[in-house]
């Protein structure tokens, strides 16, 4: 003790600046505590394989827009109804469902999405619905997952359902330069000290809250702060382009948009849903393409889309299913009305009715 003391006056300056660092370190937590707001993305993580995903068993609450709601996962990392225990051998037959948003099921609770209602519709009779949809999925994501459920998991299953959305062709563009790998040791402790120390100090928290923009579609971190080697996320004249933030919703109906963006990633979508065709015929897993219409192709009545012609013709081609969804909500009723009854209020995605006329639809097909 007294040497300590001796220390401090031997060298006041010191002491002063280790003070001074100290003190601003806990009011930096103090202010973290307070004025940060609370993570409703702690289920969410990072992938070397397949770009991110979510965390296996977990109870979490999530926040879509002003809605939150009670999320959890089971020991695949995929959405359910709880935390449990899945065989990777089925009892019986059993269903994957993938998808991005819409089917992972933002804003809603599980048993109100699509998997949810199609699991508890055909448990009696002996069919398991399994989820692996997360938020902002594409095609070479669909590949890239299934492949490792299969070849690294050893996930068993009977039928594949993709759930193509109209987003996917601008996260095609987004991930075009992404490979799988491994994360290193040294990446994995930064990204855990750096996501550890936005949460918890105020000003770690404001830098990085600057700079999502540039590194962010849809809530996605494309470049997951350094993760993953050949992916440095994307250029952010790009993301900042207004024609690439349209595109995610409009390349159907905007020719412009088509031609110089849209084009290219409807090829890289085409080609990563042969592999993942492939991938399954390989194992004698049947595969149907579901799509489905946002709200700009309901107010444009694109019915004859661009997005149904391309995968009607996909699956014809490849001989798998196909299911077309943009009947059901584009009819003889006006935009508003339908909008009213099957969409999340100010929202892109589907509400619980929207969900359940997808899974009854979803259901007359399997039949």
């Amino acid at each position: 003790m007294a040497g300590q003391k001796r220390w401090f006056r031997r060298n006041p300056k010191k002491a002063l600046s280790l003070g001074l660092l100290v003190f601003l370190l806990v009011a930096d937590w103090v202010f973290g505590l307070v004025l940060i707001p609370a993570d409703h993305n702690t289920f969410r993580c990072p992938h070397p394989v397949f770009h991110h995903g979510l965390l296996p068993n977990q109870v979490a609450t999530a926040k879509w827009g002003k809605r939150t709601y009670p999320m959890y996962t089971n020991s695949l990392g995929f959405r359910d109804k709880g935390p449990r225990e899945v065989s990777l051998e089925p009892g019986g037959k059993r269903l994957l469902i993938i998808g991005d948003s819409f089917c992972e099921g933002v804003g809603v609770l599980y048993e109100e999405t699509v998997a949810g209602m199609l699991g508890a519709r055909f448990e009696s009779a002996g069919i398991e619905v399994l989820n692996a949809s997360v938020v902002s999925y594409s095609p070479k994501l669909y590949y890239l997952k299934t492949r490792y459920l299969l070849e690294e998991v050893g996930l068993k299953f009977d039928h594949l359902m993709v759930f193509i959305d109209i987003s996917d062709i601008q996260n095609e563009i987004a991930y075009e330069v992404f490979e799988p790998g491994e994360f290193s040791a040294l990446a994995e402790f930064q990204y855990d000290l750096g996501r550890m120390a936005r949460r918890n100090f105020f000003s770690w928290y404001t830098i990085w809250a600057r700079g999502r923009k540039s590194r962010e579609i849809g809530g996605v971190d494309y470049s997951a702060d350094g993760l993953f080697p050949h992916f440095t996320g994307l250029d952010p004249q790009m993301i900042a382009d207004p024609d690439f933030q349209k595109l995610g919703f409009a390349w159907t109906v905007d020719q412009k948009l088509f031609d110089r963006w849209g084009n290219k990633g409807l090829d890289l979508a085409v080609e990563n849903m042969r592999k993942l065709v492939s991938l399954c015929k390989q194992r004698n897993i049947r595969v149907t393409i579901v799509v489905y219409p946002w709200s700009q192709q309901m107010v444009s009545r694109d019915l004859d889309s661009i997005q149904v012609k391309e995968w009607s013709d996909f699956s014809k081609a490849n001989q798998v299913g196909f299911v077309n969804l943009f009947p059901k909500f584009i009819d003889d009723r006006p935009f508003p009305t339908v909008y009213a009854e099957y969409f999340i209020d100010g929202d892109a995605h589907w509400n619980p009715h929207g969900h359940r006329l997808v899974a009854n639809t979803v259901a007359e097909y399997l039949k």
